[in-house]
C-alpha cells in the first residue's frame, strides 16, 4: 500500500500512513481508512468465529532483484511452484492484529525503501513496493465426513507502485 506522485516522491504521508492511527476518520488518510476496513470486516462474529487473522509482508522490487521490507532488505526470490503458484521465497511474513500495527509495519517497511535523486525531487522513491495481505484460517484437521478442512486462507497484493 505504498504510493508515489506523479514525481516518484513517497505518498505515504499525503495518503495517511506517516502518522499513528488517529480516533477520527476526519484526518485519516486512505491507508488508514482502509486498514480500519479491513479490521472492522475481521471483528465480525462469522470471521471471529472461523478464528480468520490478517498476515503481512512487505517487499521491494529494485533493479531486477526483491528486497524484504521487513527483513533489513533481505534478497528474496520469486519461484514458481509444481501447481504454477508463486512462491517468494525467504519473504517475511507477520501476523497483524491492528490498524496501529498494520500502519506501523507499513511505516517500517517504507523505511527501509531504495531512494535516490533525480531532476525532480532529490530524495524520490527508485523501486516498486508491495505489501501483500493474507487472510489466513486456522487448519481443520480431520473433521469426518470427506468434506476435508479449512487451511490457509488466501492472499492478495493490496497495492503496487
Amino acid at each position: 500500500m505504498m504510493g508515489s506522485n506523479s514525481t516518484g516522491t513517497n505518498a505515504a504521508a499525503a495518503a495517511g500512513t506517516a502518522a499513528p492511527a488517529s480516533n477520527s476518520n476526519e484526518n485519516a488518510g486512505l491507508y488508514e481508512l482502509a486498514a480500519q476496513d479491513i479490521f472492522q470486516v475481521l471483528s465480525h462474529p462469522h470471521y471471529q468465529a472461523k478464528g480468520w487473522s490478517l498476515h503481512v509482508s512487505f517487499f521491494e522490487i529494485y533493479g531486477g532483484k526483491l528486497f524484504d521490507l521487513l527483513n533489513s532488505r533481505a534478497v528474496i526470490r520469486c519461484l514458481e511452484d509444481a501447481k504454477q503458484h508463486v512462491q517468494f521465497l525467504g519473504l517475511t511474513e507477520k501476523h497483524v492484529q491492528n490498524v496501529e500495527e498494520l500502519l506501523g509495519i507499513m511505516a517500517e517497511g517504507g523505511k527501509q525503501r531504495s531512494t535516490g535523486s533525480t531532476a525532480a525531487n532529490a530524495d524520490s522513491s527508485r523501486s516498486h513496493a508491495i505489501l501483500q495481505m493474507s487472510l489466513k484460517a486456522p487448519l481443520v484437521v480431520g473433521g469426518g465426513g470427506g468434506g476435508g478442512g479449512g487451511g490457509g486462507g488466501g492472499g492478495v497484493v493490496v497495492a503496487s507502485t
